[in-house]
């Protein structure tokens, strides 16, 4: 609607989020030097890789832009390193948007069938031969791992709203089967420090450090892992592994903050059947965990399933 604000969405929190630690991961790897752009021009010869035209006086006009080859996101991880990245025109840019750059050569630029083949096979070799796939391994853990963060953030961002209700003074009545939500007058003072205080302890316990922690008092977790922290606002453990994770081996770790006690599950592949668990609706590739922090037999609130027989080991850190 016209004249509405745009508001900004979990998910646009939590992939600024994953960017900056694909950045991050891409400095440790050297990063895109400007000596790094120069060849990049070079290579190409002042010609945009995509089109084939000349864009060197937009090169010294300052009217370029970079574009990743693997994209910059948490289902490709692209990095900011040399044979990633291309320059080309802002235009050529917003043309091509999220397609693959094979597509976007073949059926959205100009040129005989031979010369876009001959574009697409330039990028191919620039990336093999600039050695970007052999810096760049392990993509499966980083993809598992700004997966798990991304999810992560989300479910950071959902936790504060038991918080925004009680800063604003909302009390939530519960009829039945739906909530209705009330303004008091006078607001529950809440003290805000001491909740971000036991909020920032779940920050300083990732999923890295709860795996280490884990293997260093004797649990050899690997592979398929997911992670949950207590979500304190509603007093539950969220976890949104994959549905192929039933068929593999797969470990879940809860990390139970109020007590810094960490319980490790390992779940035998083949010992879930996929019709009894239940994904989510937004995504159905995932499944939707949900289970109530104190409840002993680490049941799943949404499909009923019991974790308590596949606890290897509590932990204190």
């Amino acid at each position: 609607m016209a004249g509405t604000v745009k508001r900004t969405n979990l998910g646009d929190a939590a992939n600024i989020f994953v960017r900056c630690m694909l950045s991050d991961i891409s400095d440790l790897l050297g990063g895109f030097s400007k000596e790094e752009l120069k060849r990049t021009l070079e290579y190409f010869d002042y010609k945009c890789p995509y089109t084939g035209e000349d864009i060197s006086v937009e090169y010294e006009n300052g009217k370029w832009v970079l574009d990743h080859l693997i994209p910059h996101n948490r289902e490709s991880v692209g990095l900011n390193l040399y044979g990633n990245i291309i320059v080309t025109t802002r235009t050529t840019n917003s043309a091509k948007a999220a397609k693959s750059f094979e597509d976007f050569i073949r059926f959205e630029t100009k040129g005989t069938d031979e010369e876009k083949e001959k574009r697409i096979q330039k990028i191919r070799n620039f990336q093999k031969e600039s050695g970007y796939f052999n810096k760049v391994k392990n993509i499966d853990e980083i993809k598992e791992l700004c997966k798990n963060e991304y999810d992560f953030i989300q479910n950071r961002l959902r936790e504060h709203n038991a918080d925004y209700e009680s800063i604003l003074g909302i009390k939530r009545e519960v009829f039945e089967n739906h909530s209705k939500r009330v303004f008091i007058a006078n607001p529950i003072k809440k003290d805000i420090s001491k909740s971000m205080t036991t909020k920032n302890s779940i920050v300083k316990i990732s999923k890295n450090q709860a795996i280490q922690i884990l293997r260093s008092g004797g649990v050899p977790v690997s592979g398929q892992i997911t992670f949950s922290s207590e979500n304190s606002g509603v007093y539950k453990y969220w976890a949104n592994p994959s549905v192929n994770y039933i068929y593999n081996d797969w470990w879940l770790i809860l990390n139970d903050i109020d007590n810094r006690t960490l319980y490790a599950f390992f779940i035998p592949a083949n010992s879930i059947q996929e019709e009894k668990i239940l994904v989510r609706t937004d995504k159905p590739e995932l499944i939707d965990i949900q289970i109530n922090y104190d409840d002993d037999l680490f049941m799943d609130s949404r499909s009923k399933i019991c974790f308590k027989k596949w606890l290897k080991k509590d932990l204190k850190y």
